[in-house]
């Protein structure tokens, strides 16, 4: 091995490792992005229940599903009631990615088949 090959190893694995820790990075990223997304999917699913059982209990579906959501931690941005049928919109800020804000919102309907 010649004087100067020695050593020429050590930018390819800087380079290497450089990667593994960018791709480490963004995979978290989008991991946190799925974990909030199902987060919120299964808030609204839960205020829509909430509000479809409280339309069976002679209470207002409304007020139900808004409690619900903001106990889940997100905020309920429109209800609506069709006979027994409770449809509800959600949504919650997610943690910053990539310098912007996301907002993560999702739609669920409850009531009787």
């Amino acid at each position: 091995m010649s004087k100067r090959a020695r050593g020429s190893i050590v930018p390819f694995a800087a380079a290497g490792v450089v990667t593994v820790l960018l791709l480490s990075l963004l995979l978290g990223v989008i991991g946190g992005a799925l974990v909030v997304h199902r987060q919120v999917r299964a808030a609204a699913d839960l205020a829509a229940l909430a509000g479809a059982s409280a339309v069976q209990h002679g209470h207002d579906a409304c007020d139900a599903a808004d409690h619900s959501a903001s106990l889940n931690d997100v905020t309920l941005m429109d209800c609506e009631i069709e006979g027994q049928v409770v449809t509800v919109r959600v949504s919650r800020l997610a943690p910053r990615m990539f310098g912007r804000d996301v907002v993560v919102r999702a739609i669920a309907r409850a009531g009787p088949q």
